[in-house]
């Protein structure tokens, strides 16, 4: 939100690398500065002025001068920490430096998150590790989606828990390594003061909390970490691209909550019909990213903003039948935030445009299931109960040579909903294990389980019958040291 001389000064140099030519930026802004010392973007109300917000006209908008300014403002906050992190580096070589507590993808907190996973390589963050993601706090429960798809090779990535009582407790930690995280930070506090927090009673003895928590950073210590971080994540061919102008003309339009719910439903339909996805950037997608990971579906929620470039490979991606999901009249406004000439097209037999999207959770997960389906994306796990129940679940599947990792989370779609008894259905057979118990199931495809939120089940299809384990020691060349009692 910085509009100080210093701040415009700089996003003026940021310009001129952008648009090379004054002319060039005049016409894009619709101004007639004669100087780029006299370079001036739009604030907010200037933004929105001439504008029915109520009734938003999409063929007459020019916000490129609020937009542009925006986007500069993401790229402070990188450019900031690549300088912290050089200096802190020149004293410790291996740091790692990066940032705590982080809020939204929001237009006025600047966390566009690839950006800012280029420049740091830890984060600590306020994302979810809850039974459900926290829809209504915006964008805020989705960053460990960005995080984990845009983070750098070496990163390290930490979130934040602690702040409501659950039951769930024991389970954050493997949640958070499901979701390629490598740590988790507590959050505690005097009894007295914070009474649901505390780690420590007043006696000194560790809380239920602590003990539950504790629980599960052991259960994942005992080598589940060693098993996921080796392993690679299926993405089921999906790219779901989050589309950071979009937002700020979103914010402009004051719609910014309705942008963040789009984002939020669309990535929620995709877990529930029990596919997963990796978030990609408008750069990435200019880059080719599309091609490089072998995605075979983009999903566009909330996309009105698509530079020229963007909408070219998306039109040669559906061409050549990629899969293309949105829920807005996507590219209506550039990548700036200027209407079009002419609406563009997008069509296609494999270009999808969502109605009344998006709805209830439940009918959501329909619409995705029925679009995707059409085109050969199918869960790799089937779950069947008795109960007439909506009962979403997260499914994550993991590969390591010819071994699979499956994981399974119920979610909370009703706090009050039954917990089944499931027959569970895996992508081939094989000798299965449940990983967590520690249990042969022998050679099947079916496995039965209760469905219950507070519990991720965990299994592992392996080509072989595992009938024991030798580990031979690799000389070191040198005696080890004696051990510490």
């Amino acid at each position: 939100t910085d509009y100080s001389d210093s701040a415009i000064g700089a996003s003026r140099i940021w310009l001129r690398e952008k648009y090379l030519d004054l002319t060039a930026l005049n016409a894009q802004w619709g101004t007639n500065f004669t100087s780029w010392d006299d370079v001036v973007p739009a604030q907010l109300e200037q933004a929105q002025e001439g504008i029915d917000l109520a009734n938003v006209d999409w063929s007459k908008l020019n916000l490129a001068a609020f937009v542009d300014y925006r986007l500069f403002m993401d790229t402070v906050g990188p450019v900031a920490f690549a300088d912290f992190a050089e200096t802190i580096r020149e004293m410790d070589p291996g740091a790692k430096v990066g940032l705590c507590g982080t809020e939204s993808n929001d237009t006025w907190y600047g966390h566009d998150w690839y950006h800012l996973c280029g420049a740091i390589d830890f984060i600590c963050g306020y994302g979810d590790a809850a039974a459900t993601p926290i829809i209504s706090r915006g964008m805020r429960g989705l960053q460990r989606e960005f995080q984990r798809s845009f983070r750098q090779p070496g990163a390290l990535l930490s979130c934040w828990v602690g702040y409501h009582g659950s039951s769930f407790y024991r389970d954050q930690p493997l949640k958070l390594l499901l979701h390629d995280f490598d740590g988790i930070a507590y959050f505690s506090g005097e009894p007295k003061a914070y009474q649901d927090f505390p780690y420590l009673d007043y006696d000194y003895t560790l809380s239920r909390r602590a003990i539950d928590g504790a629980a599960g950073v052991f259960e994942i210590r005992r080598g589940l970490d060693q098993l996921i971080w080796n392993s690679e994540r299926d993405n089921s061919g999906v790219a779901i691209l989050i589309s950071q102008p979009s937002l700020h003309v979103a914010s402009a339009l004051s719609q910014e909550g309705s942008w963040g719910g789009n984002c939020a439903a669309m990535i929620q339909a995709v877990e529930d019909v029990g596919l997963q996805y990796d978030c990609i950037a408008p750069e990435q997608l200019e880059n080719g990213i599309l091609k490089e990971r072998g995605y075979r579906a983009l999903l566009l929620p909330g996309v009105t903003c698509l530079s020229d470039l963007e909408l070219s490979i998306i039109q040669a991606f559906a061409a050549a039948g990629g899969v293309v999901v949105y829920d807005r009249a996507p590219g209506l406004l550039d990548g700036h935030g200027k209407s079009r000439a002419a609406v563009p097209v997008l069509d296609g037999e494999s270009v999808v445009g969502l109605d009344n999207f998006p709805a209830e959770r439940a009918a959501n997960a329909v619409t995705m299931r029925e679009v995707l389906g059409e085109f050969g994306f199918a869960s790799p796990v089937t779950i069947e109960y008795e109960e007439d129940a909506f009962l979403p679940a997260e499914i994550i599947v993991y590969r390591n040579g010819k071994h699979v990792i499956i994981s399974i989370q119920t979610d909370v779609a009703d706090w009050h909903q039954p917990k089944p008894e499931a027959t569970i259905t895996l992508p081939r057979e094989g000798f299965v294990y449940n990983v967590r118990e520690g249990e042969a199931l022998g050679r099947t495809r079916t496995v039965t389980a209760t469905l219950d939120p507070m519990h991720i089940l965990l299994y592992a299809i392996l080509p072989y019958e595992v009938r024991g384990v030798r580990m031979t020691l690799r000389s070191i060349g040198h005696p080890l040291p004696a051990p510490h009692c």
